[in-house]
C-alpha cells in the first residue's frame, strides 16, 4: 500500500484528495474481505490517509459585491426578486437549502429576524436581519402579493423557486457584472458573509 501511494503520488502525481479516494475504496474492500472471511487480517484497517491542506475560500470582494447587487434591473418583478434574494444570502449567511424553504410566515419583520425551518442539523433557528433587509424584504413581498404558494421565493407564475433556479441567480447577475475570478455561487456569499 505503501508503494501504491508513492506511486500515485509521484508517478500519477494525484493530489492528496484523489490518494484519499482511492484509499477509502481499499480500505472498505479489505473491510469486506475480512467480514467474508476471505483474509486473516485487515490489514488496511487502521491505515491513515494524508493530510490534505484546506485552500483558501474564494470570497467577493467589496468591489465585485456592489457589482453583483447592481446588476439585476429592480424596475422588474425578477430582478427585485434576484436582488433581495441575493442581499438576504449576504446579510444573513444562510445556505442555499435553508432559502429554497423559506416561507412568507417565516419573515418576522417587526421582531426583525427570519425563522430558518430547513437547516442542516435539523435545529430551527432565528436568523437576524437588519433594517435595510427588512424594507428590501417588505418591499419585495409587497410586489410579490397574494400566492397559490406560501413560499417567500416565487416565479413569475407564482410556483414556488425549486433549488436549481436559485442557484442560477448567483451566477447569471455574476456574468453580467463581468465577475470571473470567483466562482459566482449562493455558497461563495455564505463565505463572504462569514468573512
Amino acid at each position: 500500500i505503501d508503494d501504491y501511494v508513492d506511486y500515485m503520488q509521484h508517478e500519477r502525481g494525484l493530489s492528496n484528495n484523489a490518494i484519499n479516494t482511492s484509499l477509502r475504496a481499499i480500505r472498505a474492500f479489505f473491510g469486506f474481505l475480512y467480514q467474508s472471511k476471505l483474509v486473516r487480517e485487515n490489514q488496511m484497517k487502521g491505515y491513515p490517509l494524508l493530510k490534505v491542506r484546506k485552500g483558501n475560500i474564494e470570497t467577493f470582494s467589496i468591489k465585485q459585491l456592489r457589482a453583483l447587487l447592481n446588476a439585476p434591473d429592480r424596475r422588474t418583478f425578477t430582478g427585485l426578486r434576484d436582488y433581495t434574494y441575493m442581499l438576504l444570502l449576504i446579510e444573513t449567511g444562510i445556505r442555499l437549502s435553508e432559502s429554497a424553504e423559506i416561507r412568507v410566515e417565516d419573515v418576522k419583520l417587526s421582531e426583525g429576524v427570519l425563522f430558518i425551518r430547513h437547516t442542516k442539523n435539523h435545529f430551527h433557528r432565528y436568523v437576524p436581519i437588519q433594517a435595510k433587509m427588512q424594507e428590501q424584504l417588505k418591499r419585495y413581498m409587497k410586489l410579490r402579493g397574494t400566492c397559490e404558494t406560501e413560499y417567500l421565493f416565487v416565479t413569475l407564475d407564482e410556483e414556488p423557486m425549486k433549488r436549481a433556479a436559485l442557484q442560477k441567480i448567483v451566477s447569471k447577475y455574476g456574468k453580467q457584472a463581468g465577475i470571473n475570478n470567483v466562482r459566482c455561487s449562493p455558497h461563495t456569499l455564505r463565505h463572504t458573509f462569514a468573512k
